[in-house]
């Protein structure tokens, strides 16, 4: 069997010995039960998914390239979407590491629109890449770059009982991209400059590369020219004749280093691109009071970034600055003033552009406090560019109690938005233990506000095996590792605007020395929708921290949305340790009650044969490894999974070791998957032990046994033994009992008179009032409708009936186990209103499995458990109008009565509801 890879859909490819005949006797035939094909519903995708990967068992690389080709292939499978439009085989790679090239196949699905069924083509490729650096003598080199993807729009083009060769270039309308460059370089070796202007002992101009290039691309087509200088730079040093500039230049001279671009081609004209920049560093020893002046500095930059921008000249003179009050002290980096001067920029406020002089905040602030009560200390950064301010600090109270806090105020929100974004996180913990009960205490509080942020589940899920959580919940050393901390709160909360994020933060532990401890946030995010999101760390240390046998780490997310009405739950283990053998494995829980119910619980990972759920990520087996390394390596594997329909379960042992190219290799394993309705299950067991030599195998032996049923039970398995060349192997086939059929045709439902009953029960019919309507009148005292008793609803109310007994619209081939007694068909309801009323359809969950027959045990694993279907119908009125102020008055009602699910409704006798 080879499994396809991460991402593909449908469940792994299996191989079936017995159909390889058909490869060549019956090929569509075969198609056709497998992919759809000569149908409206090809399975490209999954076609492509299994081609991917039987390459990867034949050990060829194999990519399916879903992003770039939906621009490339603007053709394919129109009104499909979903599909992968290509997979790219390389069969061989030619070449040194500096000029490489790949040859192979790539196969994508076809649609001309000419044909009745979408059909694939299967063309030739070659890509690479190659770069020369040709030593020219005299620090003279030559220097070739190329780059190049050509798809030859010529290959093998298969429509269901067609098969030709011809072009597809219409599936491929860019067929070449490539872009090469030619130049000639002059330059010194490493680091190395050379004197260009000057005298090499006093003020001169040093060059390191200077290179003068042709470029040309295609797709798009460009051309030019262009002069690079990389390694330049300006010394100014006075020499000894001048005593008044060696007094005032620094030691060293001044050096100012820069690069340079500037160039033509045909897409962007002249451009340049570039900048230079010297800094002046003056150490002092100043002091003004408790104020000191540790350094000045003056700093001149030019330069600009993008060819359309001014070039921008800018002198920064700032200080560094210190402030000792008794136990406290303040350090400031860089603070001070920027004049920045514009050249060419439009409106000019001098001469030659924009002149601008602005204050300039520090780069950063040091904070520190050592007294006999408080210790501790932190640092506040700026980055008024993105504007973005951060601080992390971190007191101890007493010698014991620890407060720290993390804070990111952030001025520049995405899309130029109004306003701020702003994240405090404050944890205190080391206090005297809360006792809760029960051996349970609580040991750390804190809290998290974040507005104008949101939570990131997916960043938080996939960083759980990582110990993502650990820079949210109690962080450890947070000054140290603020770097660390700072990103990962920017990545799990990032900005969304109108988002506020709110919750408490507590750290519980049991046990003597806290051997179980639970960290853990409760964060609620409002407005609609509301979310509330549990974030945990649960660490057990057994049998005591400083001496751990049993070292288990687990991180989760939980997430209640109410606007989905979706519960998700997602754990991971990260760094545990059993006995020194590494643990590991996820699990997963989903429970939607929304448009889409849901149910499924994995620990570890889904049955081979089961379609992992859209949205759940990939799952790791739950994993004992009682080795380091892979050689030898031995490992235990299982799962456990529960959906509303199924029961997964399975194990796997895996054992290597090899020496000198002697060695063995063997593994066991059982997956069983048991289906509730209709009943089936699914089991298999195998089990292989090889010994090697580096000539080949000495022994193999493989045994394989699948069982499913009931009806029929059917066993296939299959043992080899391999001896040095001779290999022999039995095989067993075994179908016990008659193939289920189908039900019994007494077992009929008659679908319309249960759908009937449903519609005319008044208990299934409800009136709303919209929330933006204006009532006018308002009704009091109104019984819910019973069978006795009809429905009132308030004259702007929607009006609504749903039955539950079969989705309408929509071919019923059964009803559970039984059959319509129309036999398979299709049911509706009509409603005719007046003037002023809108109709439409009302939504309920149905399962669709429970409405088709002849369905696959595969398809009817991989459906959805429920499906939002057509249920019944809604009355909305269109509009309404004020008529003076409300008044108490008697409500006469007219009653509709529904004589025919098919029929128009006829106007019944009015009664009388006071209110």
């Amino acid at each position: 069997m080879a499994e396809a890879p991460d991402g593909a859909a449908g469940p792994p490819p299996m191989l079936e010995p017995a159909r390889f005949p058909r490869l060549v006797t019956d090929l569509n035939g075969l198609m056709a039960e497998a992919y759809g094909w000569g149908t409206p519903d090809f399975a490209a995708r999954r076609l492509l998914a299994h081609l991917q990967a039987v390459a990867f068992g034949l050990g060829y690389p194999a990519v399916a390239d879903l992003g770039q080709s939906d621009q490339q292939f603007p053709a394919l499978l129109s009104g499909r979407p979903g599909a992968p439009p290509a997979l790219r085989i390389v069969l061989a790679t030619v070449g040194q590491d500096d000029a490489q090239a790949e040859i192979g196949l790539q196969i994508l699905p076809i649609d001309d629109q000419q044909h009745p069924h979408p059909g694939f083509a299967v063309v030739p490729f070659t890509t690479g890449a190659a770069a020369q650096d040709v030593d020219l003598g005299e620090h003279w080199h030559l220097v070739v770059t190329a780059a190049g993807d050509l798809t030859v729009a010529f290959g093998l083009i298969a429509y269901p009982g067609e098969v030709t060769v011809g072009s597809v270039t219409e599936q491929i309308p860019r067929p070449v991209k490539a872009a090469m460059s030619l130049g000639i370089e002059r330059g010194e070796v490493a680091e190395q400059s050379r004197t260009l202007i000057g005298d090499p002992e006093s003020t001169r101009l040093e060059v390191g590369t200077l290179g003068l290039h042709f470029d040309l691309q295609a797709d798009p087509l460009d051309f030019g020219v262009r002069i690079t200088g990389r390694r330049w730079r300006i010394v100014a040093e006075a020499g000894d004749d001048d005593g008044f500039l060696a007094a005032v230049l620094p030691r060293d001279g001044l050096t100012i280093p820069f690069d340079l671009t500037a160039g033509w081609s045909y897409r962007r004209g002249l451009y340049f691109v570039g900048g230079a920049g010297l800094r002046w560093s003056l150490p002092t020893s100043i002091e003004i009071g408790p104020v000191h002046i540790d350094s000045a500095a003056v700093e001149l930059t030019a330069g600009t970034t993008r060819p359309q921008d001014p070039v921008a000249l800018r002198l920064n003179a700032t200080i560094d600055a210190g402030l000792t009050l008794g136990p406290f002290a303040v350090a400031v980096s860089r603070i001070g003033v920027t004049a920045e001067l514009l050249i060419g920029a439009d409106p000019a406020n001098v001469g030659i552009g924009r002149l601008r002089l602005r204050a300039k905040p520090p780069s950063g602030v040091g904070l520190a406090i050592d007294a006999a009560a408080v210790s501790g200390g932190g640092f506040l950064s700026f980055d008024p560019e993105a504007g973005r301010y951060a601080g992390v600090f971190e007191l101890t109270i007493a010698g014991t109690v620890a407060v720290k806090a993390v804070a990111i105020i952030t001025t520049k929100l995405p899309g130029s938005a109004p306003g701020f974004a702003l994240l405090v996180l404050i944890t205190a913990e080391g206090f005297t233990p809360i006792q809760l009960g029960m051996g349970f205490s609580l040991t750390g509080i804190g809290g998290l506000l974040a507005l104008n942020h949101t939570v990131n589940p997916e960043a938080i899920r996939g960083g759980l095996s990582d110990g993502a959580l650990d820079s949210v919940l109690f962080v450890k050393d947070p000054v140290r590792n603020a770097d660390r901390v700072l990103s990962t709160l920017d990545r799990l909360f990032p900005l969304a605007a109108d988002r506020l994020l709110v919750g408490p933060l507590v750290e519980i532990s049991w046990g003597p020395a806290g051997i179980v401890r639970l960290r853990a946030a409760l964060l609620v995010e409002l407005p609609q929708p509301v979310r509330v999101v549990l974030l945990a760390a649960l660490s057990v240390l057994l049998p005591r921290p400083s001496a751990a046998v049993v070292e288990l780490h687990a991180d989760a997310i939980g997430v209640l949305d109410f606007e989905r009405g979706e519960l998700a739950l997602d754990a991971s283990l990260h760094h545990s340790r059993v006995a020194g053998f590494t643990l590991a494995g996820d699990l997963v829980l989903r429970l939607n009650w929304g448009s889409d119910p849901v149910f499924l619980l994995s620990i570890g990972g889904w049955h081979p044969k089961f379609a992992s759920p859209q949205g759940i990520r990939p799952l790791h087996r739950v994993s004992l490894s009682l080795t380091e390394s892979d050689n030898p390596r031995v490992r235990l594997e299982a799962y456990f999974a529960v959906t509303s329909n199924t029961l997964q379960i399975g194990a796997r042992a895996t054992v290597f070791a090899e020496a000198g190219g002697f060695g063995i290799d063997g593994s066991g394993a059982f997956d069983a998957l048991i289906q509730w309705s209709p009943f089936a299950f699914d089991v298999a067991f195998s089990c292989r032990v090889r010994v090697f030599t580096p000539f080949g195998p000495l022994l193999a032996i493989s045994v394989e046994v699948n069982v499913t049923g009931p009806e029929p039970w059917h066993i296939t398995g299959r043992a080899t033994v391999q001896l040095l060349f001779v290999s022999v192997g039995v095989g067993v086939d075994l179908t016990i009992g008659a193939a289920a059929g189908p039900p019994d045709p007494v077992e009929t439902a008659d679908v319309a008179a249960a759908v009937w009953a449903e519609l005319t029960d008044p208990a299934n019919w409800e009136a709303v009032l919209p929330a933006a309507a204006r009532p006018g009148v308002t009704l009091v005292g109104v019984a819910p409708p019973a069978t006795d008793r009809p429905l009132v609803a308030h004259p702007l109310a929607t009006v609504a009936v749903r039955q539950r007994v079969a989705p309408l619209d929509t071919l019923i081939e059964r009803v559970g186990t039984r059959v319509p007694v129309e036999g398979a068909r299709s049911y509706s309801v009509t409603a005719t209103t007046p003037a002023g009323i809108a109709v439409s359809a009302t939504t309920d969950p149905f399962p669709p499995g429970q409405y088709r027959a002849g369905i696959s045990d595969d398809e009817r694993l991989a459906a959805p458990s429920f499906v939002a279907m057509h249920s019944g119908v809604r009355l909305d009125p269109l509009s309404s109008r004020d008529e003076g102020p409300g008044v108490v008055c008697d409500l006469g009602v007219e009653t509709l009565e529904v004589t025919s699910l098919d029929t128009a409704a006829v106007r019944g006798v009015p009664v009388a509801a006071g209110g």
